[in-house]
């Protein structure tokens, strides 16, 4: 048998070149593993994490994302409120405007989800499915479609119809998240799974219906929504705030995660 020491902790004798001591537990080494044999690593390694390590890491734009809307919500209003200042577009430039935030607030998200170890691989593509509807709103004006064949249509009616059906998987996959404590990623995709679907009447009632009264809300319908869909995401970021701040007195924590 080899040299002994006793314990610093608990007094009993033990290997020198013992890196963990075999009675009481307590590691004798700066160095603790992530993952071995004993049934109590994990908690031993829990221990170990200080509370800034245990919070939630948010993005450090996302305080920054939440003015942003906010002063955006209130140029709508005062635009709304001054009808002289709506001219032709006026709604489309809008839902663009929302889709561009919104590409920005599901880029936000990406990073937060680094928090937990349940993943959904397909989400990744989100954002920018937000910044090509973004793009394709400034584009594809009625006048575009007057000038372009019927081939080109079809092309893109196809593309706006895998859009939605991606949205739909990705709404029902947030839908049924569990790995956040707060549940505010799960009250995100159950009202986006509804939000889809508003997006189908949307998409239909701009091939059948040829009221033109009807066809200048569909524009003010969809800006309804992604506010809506930016609002729940700013929830998401304020309830894990005050998840960070009631379990482990962070106040107003917001960090990279790589």
């Amino acid at each position: 048998m080899g040299e002994t020491k006793q314990c610093p902790y608990c007094g009993e004798e033990i290997l020198i070149a013992a890196k963990k001591c075999k009675h009481c537990g307590e590691w004798l080494t700066s160095e603790v593993p992530l993952t071995g044999q004993s049934g109590n690593t994990t908690s031993e390694v829990e221990n170990v994490l200080t509370k800034e390590e245990k919070a939630l890491q948010l993005p450090k734009s996302s305080k920054l994302w939440g003015w942003f809307i906010g002063i955006l919500t209130i140029g709508v209003v005062r635009s709304l409120l001054n009808a002289k200042s709506i001219r032709d577009g006026y709604f489309d430039t809008l839902d663009a405007t929302w889709d561009f935030i919104l590409f920005w607030g599901f880029l936000l998200l990406l990073q937060y989800m680094k928090n937990f170890e349940q993943k959904i691989p397909l989400l990744k593509f989100l954002p920018w499915c937000f910044l090509l509807s973004g793009i394709g709103t400034i584009i594809f004006t009625d006048e575009f479609f007057d000038d372009v064949n019927v081939g080109a249509v079809f092309v893109i009616m196809m593309l706006l119809i895998g859009i939605i059906v991606y949205e739909f998987y990705i709404a029902r996959q947030l839908s049924k998240f569990t790995g956040e404590p707060t549940g505010g990623i799960k009250t995100l995709g159950e009202f986006m799974f509804i939000s889809c679907l508003f997006e189908v009447m949307e998409f239909f009632s701009s091939l059948f219906i040829e009221n033109e009264s009807v066809l200048a809300m569909v524009p003010l319908f969809g800006i309804t929504l992604s506010f809506v869909t930016c609002i729940l995401l700013l929830r998401v970021f304020r309830k894990a705030r005050q998840y960070n701040e009631q379990h482990f007195g962070i106040k107003s924590k917001s960090t990279a995660t790589d």
